[in-house]
């Protein structure tokens, strides 16, 4: 009976998204008990590691929810993204499905410039730092960021270390529903 009024609830989760309601299916919902894979782990570990690379200080201190996803839908500036990404890292319970559910959302953002930002489907982006001694390797994305299908992408990679779906500017929604398959079916093998 609790799973029941957990699926039920689940799927009733309404969310906000480009000012119109819209349901989450049940499906984006990871189990309420499961064990971290060794790619998630070592995912975690990862991210600690590469922290000292993106942004110093975090001055937006993302509170709840609604401010990280209102970021991740709109924020042209990479620091303020990445701290919206450590929200759902750190929260990824209630990202997990938003995340998702974003995976065909097709608009485009764009990125304000960022010093040391690679991102390898855009390499007319890229600015070197000037002042780089070599020791700095920057930061290399290799989703389509500009886009909120690949914000999505990237963060669920960023959370669980898996890279069965990145997000290019040429994917098309037939490539991004079958992205979003593929986590669902990744979701239903956890235990």
């Amino acid at each position: 009976m609790k799973t029941l009024l957990f699926l039920t609830v689940a799927f009733l989760f309404v969310t906000t998204t480009s000012g119109q309601d819209t349901i989450i299916s049940a499906d984006y919902f990871l189990p309420e008990n499961f064990s971290k894979s060794l790619k998630w782990n070592n995912a975690i570990n990862t991210n600690a590691i590469n922290e000292q690379f993106y942004c110093k200080e975090d001055s937006l201190n993302i509170k709840n929810c609604n401010v990280a996803f209102n970021i991740i839908n709109t924020e042209k500036d990479f620091c303020h993204l990445y701290y919206a990404c450590k929200w759902c890292k750190d929260n990824y319970e209630v990202a997990f499905p938003k995340l998702l559910q974003r995976l065909t959302d097709t608009t485009k953002i764009g990125l304000e410039p960022y010093t040391d930002l690679y991102i390898t489907d855009r390499p007319k982006y890229y600015i070197q730092n000037p002042m780089s001694t070599g020791s700095r390797p920057g930061i290399l994305i290799n989703e389509d960021i500009f886009t909120i299908a690949g914000r999505a992408s990237w963060i669920l990679n960023e959370i669980t270390g898996e890279n069965f779906a990145i997000v290019h500017p040429s994917s098309t929604l037939e490539k991004l529903n079958q992205f979003k398959q593929n986590w669902i079916d990744w979701i239903k093998k956890l235990k």
